[in-house]
């Protein structure tokens, strides 16, 4: 597999307007993955060296941060905005929960760097790819009883 270069800073775009609405750079860690949250208020970063970091998007600031002690490649907020998934180069999806910074599960089961991290419609389904090729679903209504984040 090809080496994947991250880039040092996202720019939130108002896709009305054409206007940038705000850029936020992970302090040099290595921006690999981005999403927002549903509310359009929080937008989560996986960076390379320092893991999971979240943002205020009307003020730039980082209100949390998740390390698992690895590289992040991959974020995704949950449904209801009360967790937010990272994948890493272990295979692993950890969900963290936002209200108290601390990892809520763990789910395992790909083989290589988690690439891509995405919730089904209703928010009961979690998928993952992996570098490998293979993907993962997950059914989260009941989610696996491991706190390990490692």
């Amino acid at each position: 597999m090809g080496q994947i270069e991250p880039v040092q800073v996202c720019q939130f775009v108002d896709f009305k307007s054409g206007t940038v609405k705000r850029t936020l750079d992970p302090n040099a860690g290595g921006l690999l993955g981005v999403d927002v949250s549903s509310d359009g208020n929080l937008a989560a970063m996986a960076t390379y060296r320092d893991g999971a970091q979240v943002f205020d998007l009307d003020t730039g600031e980082v209100t949390q941060r998740f390390d698992s002690g690895r590289p992040c490649f991959a974020v995704c907020f949950s449904k209801d905005g009360d967790m937010l998934h990272s994948g890493g180069d272990n295979g692993r999806i950890l969900a963290w929960k936002l209200k108290d910074n601390q990892a809520a599960y763990a789910a395992a089961g790909l083989m290589g760097r988690v690439r891509e991290i995405h919730f089904s419609d209703d928010g009961l389904g979690l998928a993952a790819a992996s570098e490998d090729g293979s993907v993962r679903i997950w059914n989260i209504s009941q989610p696996p009883r491991s706190s390990n984040s490692n």
